[in-house]
């Protein structure tokens, strides 16, 4: 629709012009405020969007490079690391309208660099995530920058860019360095075969005794990082064997698996003090045993024997074993290799 209307421009010449001004309306458009974001590191600003002109009320909100600057369903901006990024507003009537605001991220410094686990033992061939913190110097956490990772030692134990560490030989300690700006973090990383892989085992025949000591260099229990020696027994005919484990130095500790590593039995105390007695049933075939204690690094020797079980003795042990099973807080219930099964 248009509308004019006359004026007197100039009585003095006589002259008169008609004005005429449009009432059309204005197209659909989006304006949002602030124009513009310069944050640091961790910092969040609400968008407000204002629309012309629209069907519906409402808009969506994206952002080009969401790593950098995020954005919610309500147009909170959050500044996640350094870099630039756009935050896009649309009308949710008609996608083709929208506004967008530039978005640049520049953080503090790194102060610090802190690592987690600080320590820890990585096992041959099995990887583990090493994970680092940053802070500014006034506390403030640091996130999305990437951190360059170092071994000393890729032969005992590699890191990737992101932070995984694989252990490669036994060794160690050894310090996996990250650094970042002039700052580094370093976790003290050892390496040991897990029990559960060992390349170390020992064949058993029925009647033998072992004697072992648990130390350092020994295969390890990689829920605790505890020493354990691998025997192995290849039985030729179904019976029922009795495992002996008797120390005067470590709380002895055994675990009965399957050839294949599948686990069949434990126990700690059984054998009266710190020894520890198995008694199973088993089919022929082959089975292996751990000689293990409770607690990382406790070292000392020990006695190992597995032998086979009389008839008349089996039934002593059972009613044992049914006494043990009753007593709630004693010693023979465990399920310290549980996740094994």
């Amino acid at each position: 629709m248009v509308r004019c209307r006359s004026s007197l421009l100039a009585l003095a010449t006589g002259l008169i012009a008609n004005a005429c001004e449009s009432t059309k309306p204005l197209p659909p458009a989006v304006f949002v405020k602030p124009a513009s974001l310069t944050l640091e590191d961790g910092q969040s600003v609400k968008l407000t969007a204002t629309l012309r002109n629209a069907t519906t009320r409402t808009v969506t909100w994206v952002s080009s490079n969401a790593a950098v600057a995020s954005v919610d369903i309500t147009g909170n901006v959050t500044a996640i690391t350094n870099g630039t990024a756009t935050i896009i507003v649309r009308m949710t009537a008609d996608t083709t309208i929208s506004a967008t605001v530039p978005v640049t991220v520049s953080g503090p410094a790194v102060a610090t660099v802190n690592v987690s686990p600080p320590a820890f033992t990585a096992y041959v061939g099995l990887a583990r995530q090493i994970n680092t913190q940053l802070r500014a110097a006034d506390g403030r956490i640091i996130r999305g920058r990437p951190v360059t990772w170092t071994t000393p030692d890729a032969s005992i134990a590699d890191v990737s860019s992101s932070g995984i560490v694989r252990g490669r030989a036994p060794g160690g300690p050894i310090g996996i360095v990250a650094s970042i700006e002039g700052h580094t973090g370093t976790a003290q990383v050892r390496v040991a075969h897990a029990a559960e892989a060992c390349p170390v085992v020992t064949t058993l025949t029925l009647g033998q005794r072992a004697d072992g000591r648990l130390a350092t260099g020994d295969c390890e229990f990689s829920l605790d990082d505890s020493y354990v020696d691998v025997y192995e027994i290849t039985l030729t005919a179904p019976m029922t064997i009795q495992v002996d484990m008797t120390s005067a130095e470590v709380d002895s500790f055994i675990g009965l698996f399957s050839g294949t590593g599948g686990f069949i039995a434990e126990d700690d105390d059984s054998g009266g003090g710190q020894n520890a007695r198995l008694v199973r049933q088993l089919t022929a075939g082959k089975y292996r045993v751990w000689a293990n204690t409770i607690g990382a690094g406790t070292t000392g020797t020990y006695s190992l024997v597995i032998s086979q079980v009389q008839a008349a003795d089996l039934l002593l042990w059972r009613e044992r074993e049914r006494v043990l099973e009753l007593d709630a807080v004693g010693n023979a219930q465990h399920n310290r290799y549980s996740r094994l099964r």
